[in-house]
């Protein structure tokens, strides 16, 4: 079975709490700040037809008077030591920002879908984010 968005809105209502449409065929919900973390996560979906992309940003976390330097470098060793998502500083917005896609052109299974794709990314954003605050603070080690 190919995935369709209704679908993939199901296996995602098995993931968060609370999901509310967007726009351009998006699909978004919220993390709540929790123990280490410090800041809410925002989560988007966008369902295109061959593909979902992720986006994860924690509108919150300031990095007013970070140095660009020391954010390049946080999101540089992220993203050679993990592989499945991409993160990335987007100096306009002042924000990092957390990227990934699953591909939809083939059959693919619900557990999959939901252990590989969804709990994966959100569990992976949770954990950059709380490093990234702890690193950016000077609280992390490096």
């Amino acid at each position: 079975m190919f995935l369709t968005k209704d679908h993939f809105k199901h296996l995602l209502k098995q993931a968060l709490e609370h999901i509310y449409e967007g726009n351009d065929d998006s699909i978004y919900g919220a993390i709540g700040a929790d123990g280490d973390m410090k800041h809410d996560i925002v989560v988007v979906f966008f369902y295109e037809k061959e593909r979902i992309i992720f986006n994860a940003n924690s509108p919150d976390m300031s990095l007013e008077g970070k140095h660009t330097a020391d954010i390049l470098f946080f999101v540089n060793k992220w993203n050679t030591e993990y592989l499945n998502q991409c993160c990335f500083y987007d100096e306009n917005l002042n924000k990092i920002i957390m990227t990934g896609a699953l591909f939809t052109d083939v059959s693919i299974s619900d557990e999959y879908v939901l252990e590989n794709f969804i709990h994966f990314h959100i569990s992976t954003a949770i954990r950059f984010f709380t490093e990234a605050e702890k690193f950016l603070s000077g609280t992390g080690k490096e």
